[in-house]
C-alpha cells in the first residue's frame, strides 16, 4: 500500500471513545467455521440517500406506475436491513448515509450484533462490524465544494477542493480476539466528476487507510478496498496494476455463486447499478470490492434478477429498496507459512 499510494491530505482521527457498547447477548446467531475467522465476509452497498430518493427516484417511479411509498425511508429501512441480515456478512460498508438514516441502522442492526460508525455527514459512508471484531480507530475524508449546500459538518477543514461535487471515503481498522487485523476502506465518488480526479480520490482513500495502520503500528494487514466508485470496474485496472495492488474479488465472476443466487453467473450480464430495469435501459458496474494479498477470495455475491426486479422494472420497488445492488466477498485469510497471523 506505501508503494500504491502518492501523498495527499488526510482526514481526521477518531477512537473509540463515544461509542456505544455492544449488547451481546442479543447478537445474531452465526454459523462458525473450525477456525475462529478463518473467513470473512465483507458487503459494500449504495443504499440511495433518503433525500435524494425523494427528490429525483420518485419521478421515474411515477413515471412506472409505482407508488411513492417505495421511497419512503421508513418503507425502505425494514427492507435494508432484511438484506444485511441475511447477508451475515462480518463487515457491512454502505454508501450514501445521512445522519438520520445512519441512526436507524444502527438501531436496527444493533440488535443484530453489529456496531457501526459515520462521521456524522450528509451523503456519507457509513461502517458496521459484527461483534466478533473490535473497532481500533478510524479516518474519514468529507468534501465537496460549496454550491453543493450539502451543509458538511467539517467544512472548514475539508481537503483541498480537487472535486467539483464531493468525495467522501471512511477507513476502519480492525481486530479479533486472536489478534487477526483487518483495515476496510470504504469510498464513494461522483459520477459527474472526471476519471482522474476519481483515480486520485482512489489514491487518497488507500493513503487514509495507510495513515490508519501507521497510527496503530501496524504492517502488511489484510485489506478491503470496497464502494461505488461511480465508474466501470473495466476500468479500475489502474488498482491492480500497480506495486502492492489490491485485486478484484468479481473479477473472474463465474469464481462462484452464493447460496442465494437462482441462475448461472454472467459476467456480460452482470449490473450493480441501473435506475431502471428496463432492456433498453443504461445497467452499469460501478460497485466492487478490492482486496489485498492477504485474502483469498472464495465466493462473490451475483443477486439473481427474481430477488430484486418486479413488473414494473424500476429500482427501487416494492421488492428492493434501492437504485444499486450489494456486493458481497467472503475471504479466507491467508496465513504466514508458519502459520502466523498476519499483522505487526
Amino acid at each position: 500500500l506505501a508503494q500504491a499510494v502518492a501523498e495527499f491530505g488526510s482526514g481526521r482521527h477518531h477512537h473509540t471513545s463515544g461509542l456505544y457498547p455492544l449488547d451481546s447477548a442479543s447478537a445474531m446467531t452465526r454459523m462458525k467455521t473450525s477456525t475462529p475467522n478463518a473467513h470473512i465476509k465483507v458487503l459494500s452497498w449504495n443504499i440511495l440517500d433518503d433525500e435524494y430518493c425523494m427528490n429525483s427516484n420518485c419521478f421515474e417511479i411515477l413515471d412506472k406506475g409505482e407508488s411513492l411509498d417505495v421511497c419512503h425511508w421508513q418503507n425502505r429501512l425494514p427492507l435494508i436491513v432484511r438484506e444485511l441480515e441475511e447477508s451475515q456478512a462480518d463487515v457491512i460498508l454502505l454508501q450514501e448515509v445521512s445522519p438520520h438514516m445512519f441512526a436507524d441502522l444502527r438501531g436496527a442492526l444493533q440488535p443484530l450484533g453489529y456496531e457501526g460508525i459515520c462521521d456524522g455527514e450528509v451523503w456519507t459512508t457509513a461502517t458496521f462490524w459484527h461483534q466478533n471484531w473490535r473497532l481500533e480507530s478510524w479516518k474519514n475524508i468529507a468534501e465537496e465544494p460549496p454550491h453543493l449546500h450539502h451543509r458538511l459538518v467539517g467544512k472548514q477543514e475539508a481537503c483541498p477542493q480537487s472535486s467539483k461535487y464531493f468525495f467522501r471515503t471512511l477507513g476502519v481498522a480492525f481486530r479479533d480476539a486472536q489478534g487477526q487485523c483487518l483495515l476496510c476502506i470504504n469510498l464513494h465518488t461522483d459520477w459527474r466528476d472526471g476519471v482522474q480526479v476519481r483515480q486520485q480520490q482512489v489514491h487518497r482513500a488507500l493513503q487514509v487507510g495507510l495513515e490508519v495502520c501507521s497510527e496503530l503500528g501496524w504492517r502488511d494487514v489484510p485489506t478491503v478496498l470496497a464502494g461505488d466508485f461511480n465508474q466501470d470496474t473495466k476500468d479500475l485496472g489502474f488498482i491492480a496494476e500497480e506495486p502492492g495492488s489490491l485485486e478484484d474479488a468479481y473479477g473472474d465472476v463465474n469464481n462462484s455463486i452464493t447460496s442465494n443466487t437462482a441462475e448461472p453467473a454472467d459476467e456480460e450480464a452482470r449490473f450493480t447499478y441501473a435506475s431502471s430495469l428496463d432492456p433498453n435501459s443504461n445497467k452499469q458496474c460501478i460497485d466492487t470490492i478490492f482486496h489485498s494479498k492477504h485474502l483469498r477470495c472464495t465466493g462473490v455475491l451475483v443477486k439473481a434478477r427474481d430477488t430484486f426486479m418486479t413488473g414494473s422494472c424500476v429500482m427501487p420497488n416494492t421488492r428492493f429498496p434501492s437504485d444499486h445492488l450489494p456486493v458481497a466477498s467472503e475471504f479466507e485469510i491467508v496465513r504466514s507459512t508458519d502459520g502466523a497471523i498476519v499483522c505487526a
